[in-house]
């Protein structure tokens, strides 16, 4: 089985607006030999995000719940941020200065496995990224 570390925005995307999704974002998605996962570091952000009010979510939801509920429907597992991923950070370049961005980095690096995203910025680092 194959794994894929998901961005943010592919995450939100894949469960509001799907046509924004690559055909082979979509097809690695939908496919249930994909193994799909979700940073902490990308809950993170988007908890910002809803505190700021750029991210919407249901009144009666919070973001735990929010996120466990989609990947609940997504088959999404949760990745926790390691101090291996943490220790993988201190060798990036400061390419990219997004620090939620640069732990996906780090963590897909310390995983071996690809980042979907549609961020450009991701090329400039040594990790295989699909769109």
């Amino acid at each position: 089985m194959s794994s894929f570390l998901l961005d943010s925005h592919v995450w939100l995307w894949a469960n509001n607006s799907p046509s924004r999704l690559s055909t082979t974002a979509q097809e690695l998605i939908n496919d249930s030999g994909t193994s799909l996962l979700l940073s902490l570091a990308s809950v993170w952000e988007m908890g910002i995000k809803v505190s700021l009010g750029k991210l919407i979510i249901s009144q009666n939801e919070n973001i735990d719940d929010y996120v466990a509920r989609i990947n609940s429907l997504m088959g999404v597992t949760l990745a926790p941020i390691t101090t291996r991923d943490v220790q993988a950070i201190t060798s990036l370049p400061w390419i990219h200065k997004d620090p939620f961005d640069r732990m996906l980095i780090a963590q897909a690096l310390t995983l071996r496995i690809p980042i979907i995203t549609a961020d450009p910025h991701f090329n400039n680092y040594d990790v295989k990224t699909i769109w």
